[in-house]
């Protein structure tokens, strides 16, 4: 009996080899990929058709925008601000904390901006919000609105709110609700109280 194998069976037989070696190899660069995208940082992108305005850094939270309700409707005019001001009772006393409780979960709060500072506002923040700048901590509230449930889902902005009357330095994305048209922070970083 000979087993040599004929020149078809020979190269049947490398055929097969080198095709297993590429799909080991593929997998392989599928499981690599696959790892990389679970150990990196997500990021969240600007919301759609936006560039950058700013490179200030220390201090945003770039993971919130995962939890802004509809992040299209937020023109980015700065992606992380620090504005100063005095918390002002944007519930007209209905609320402890002097926010509006929104039904998508968030706060709608004012900050009487300090002087200097004008930019941060337009126009329908001094008809519709009493001239002052919105900011707006998300989550906080029960979320009454249902297409805004899922942003909301199993998590709560843990973050202290200050008096009203308290002077603060609040830092997030300076952004125009262009739904309502007036200039808010949104999302909201940090709250710090100034001395």
């Amino acid at each position: 009996m000979n087993s040599a194998m004929t020149p078809e069976e020979e190269f049947n037989t490398k055929f097969k080899s080198i095709v297993m070696w590429l799909m080991i190899a593929t997998l392989v660069v599928i499981a690599l990929v696959i790892m990389f995208s679970l150990l990196t940082e997500p990021t969240y992108p600007f919301p759609e058709g936006q560039q950058q305005k700013s490179t200030v850094i220390g201090g945003c939270d770039e993971s919130l925008w995962q939890h802004t309700y509809h992040s299209q409707r937020l023109q980015v005019k700065e992606r992380c601000a620090a504005v100063t001001g005095i918390i002002v009772d944007a519930s007209h006393r209905k609320h402890k904390d002097g926010c509006r409780h929104e039904a998508d979960g968030d706060g709608h709060c004012f900050l009487k901006l300090d002087a200097g500072q004008e930019k941060y506002i337009n126009e329908m923040n001094v008809k519709n919000e009493s001239g002052n700048l919105v900011f707006e901590p998300e989550c906080r509230y029960q979320v009454k609105q249902e297409d805004a449930k899922a942003s909301c889902y199993k998590w709560k902005q843990q973050l202290k709110l200050a008096p009203v009357g308290a002077h603060v330095r609040v830092i997030g994305a300076w952004v125009l609700d262009t739904a309502h048209g007036h200039e808010e922070i949104h999302p909201v970083s940090s709250i710090e109280v100034l001395k």
